[in-house]
């Protein structure tokens, strides 16, 4: 069973891997840290090659294009054939037991044998795969935009408790999920509007997070706000179950980065934002260290 140490050890383990690779002066952020150490840490969560994390954090960003509003025919191939590699690789993996004992995904495989009431094998696929995309592509939009903003702000974050401080701000800014949706299940009044039972609802994260009446200054990135109530990670009954892995993943990965590289800066003017209404990520951001 993992504890909140052992994640912490794996997790900064894989991002002081990561960083030894880097060029010393100039790299990708995004490709090579941002997207590369969620994928490395839910390889090594779930027990499966963490060799293959590059190959499935490209599956996982073909897949989140399933969460935009509006979609292509030609985004509906991409997640039509993403999907068939990810059940094929999960398929494959359950049946040859390729998985290290120590893993999750090993230990919901042997408890389901025991199970008076088995899943089956569909069923665990698609448990494998929402938990390396749910653990994956938010946590990567977060770190990338993290970076982006950081190297911009000269009040860096030094200790643990304003490293904590700072990933519930970026969370606030500049959310990685925008936009949600929900049906509403009866009929309701919001600021003299009407919105019938039934009705789809497109909730807007990144505007609630700058509610002026909730924020003090909500247009403006304060590192060190206390009174921090977001909504990033959803709110009730729908509040993410892995908002503390996102948030000790993105916490470790900026802290381990500045720390190697303390004069961290954009190298480009350039910003290449992912083409998804819900998301809100960096496809690219090159940074220089000197």
């Amino acid at each position: 069973m993992w504890v909140n140490h052992d994640i912490e050890n794996l997790v900064r383990l894989g991002a002081k891997e990561l960083i030894s690779k880097f060029n010393k002066e100039k790299f990708n952020v995004v490709k090579e840290f941002g997207q590369a150490l969620p994928a490395l840490t839910m390889t090594n969560i779930l027990g499966i090659d963490s060799a293959d994390h590059r190959y499935l954090k490209d599956l996982a960003l073909k897949l989140i294009k399933a969460l935009d509003l509006y979609i292509t025919v030609k985004d509906l191939v991409l997640i039509h054939h993403a999907s068939k590699e990810f059940i094929e690789y999960f398929r494959i993996t359950m049946r040859e037991k390729k998985m290290h004992e120590e893993g999750l995904l090993y230990k919901i495989f042997a408890a389901n044998e025991k199970s008076q009431e088995p899943l089956s094998e569909a069923e665990l696929i698609s448990i494998c795969i929402f938990l390396f995309t749910a653990g994956e592509e938010t946590t990567s939009g977060l770190i990338g935009v993290g970076v982006y903003h950081l190297t911009k702000d000269s009040n860096a974050a030094r200790s643990s408790q304003e490293w904590d401080l700072a990933i519930d701000e970026l969370l606030r800014f500049n959310p990685p999920v925008q936009l949600l949706g929900r049906i509403a299940s009866c009929d309701m009044n919001v600021h003299g509007k009407t919105i019938p039972n039934g009705s789809t609802v497109t909730l807007c994260l990144g505007a609630a997070n700058r509610d002026p009446e909730i924020f003090d200054r909500p247009d403006e990135l304060i590192l060190n706000r206390t009174q921090n109530r977001h909504l990033a990670f959803g709110s009730g009954i729908h509040f993410c179950l892995g908002d503390w892995l996102g948030k000790l993943q993105s916490r470790i990965a900026l802290e381990e980065l500045f720390l190697a590289f303390p004069g961290l800066h954009l190298a480009t003017d350039e910003l290449n934002w992912n083409k998804n209404l819900a998301i809100r990520s960096l496809t690219s951001l090159e940074v220089a260290t000197k």
